[in-house]
């Protein structure tokens, strides 16, 4: 019984991490208001630089009740997204660049880790 326990702790765990991690992201998108131009421009900005948050949060909503599917999507979130910086700017690979995109994307890969180890954990005991 008290494995049960842990398993819905590491999955609940997950889940407010995750969706933490996505405010996060989301708070990265509201400097596109700090340029003068119009509010449709703004607001257009705002919902481009917000797509890697949205999709995260399609990711944590959409596979709610399957914490393995879960952990394998935050794992391809995570590698896309590093993957997809590299190649639309291969001009900026460098040290820094790489950094950034790993520190700015690397929860991703912790969240996913903890769904999987949460999904392995409950079939192990029982």
């Amino acid at each position: 019984m008290k494995s049960r326990k842990k398993n819905k702790k590491l999955i609940w765990f997950g889940r407010v991490i995750g969706i933490l991690y996505a405010l996060v992201l989301m708070l990265f998108s509201l400097d596109v208001f700090q340029s003068g131009s119009n509010l449709i421009t703004q607001l257009g900005g705002f919902l481009i630089h917000s797509v890697p948050s949205l999709l995260l949060f399609a990711i944590l909503f959409l596979t709610w009740n399957s914490p393995v599917l879960t952990g394998f999507l935050m794992l391809a979130y995570g590698l896309g997204f590093i993957a997809f910086g590299i190649i639309s700017q291969p001009s900026k690979i460098e040290s820094a660049f790489l950094a950034t995109q790993i520190l700015i994307f690397s929860p991703a890969f912790v969240i996913g880790v903890i769904f999987i180890y949460a999904v392995w954990h409950k079939r192990r005991v029982n």
